[in-house]
């Protein structure tokens, strides 16, 4: 994959920090670099500190397989996929990989689309 992407993650906060620390001290800082370079953050409550979902979206990223904070979040899609949604739009057409959260409780339901515009 080339280029740069829209991502669009949203997972259960309390399940995803619990994985996380099982990490190396590195793979959480690379991971938590990636999540602070989101455009866009929102939480099923408004404040990060009580949320039990969250949802970063990024607008103009460059998410290579190659990049350990990627790696460990596409890991952490397959551990969690019930509570977990994922879109990555990529420059081409194409190019997109989508997953959606399977609970009823995720407030958040990404989706994408491209339209014709003048």
């Amino acid at each position: 994959m080339s280029g740069r992407s829209q991502v669009g993650l949203v997972f259960q906060v309390e399940d995803f920090e619990e994985k996380l620390s099982k990490e190396s001290k590195e793979t959480q800082d690379l991971v938590r670099i990636l999540l602070s370079a989101a455009d866009d953050v929102d939480t099923d409550d408004g404040l990060l500190s009580n949320c039990h979902y969250v949802i970063y979206k990024w607008v103009d990223v460059k998410w290579y397989d190659e990049h350990i904070a990627v790696q460990w979040i596409g890991k952490y899609r397959n551990m969690a996929s019930e509570t977990t949604s994922f879109i990555r739009l990529g420059e081409e057409p194409c190019d997109l990989e989508e997953e959606h959260c399977l609970t009823e409780d995720c407030p958040f339901h990404l989706s994408w689309s491209r339209e014709i515009t003048w």
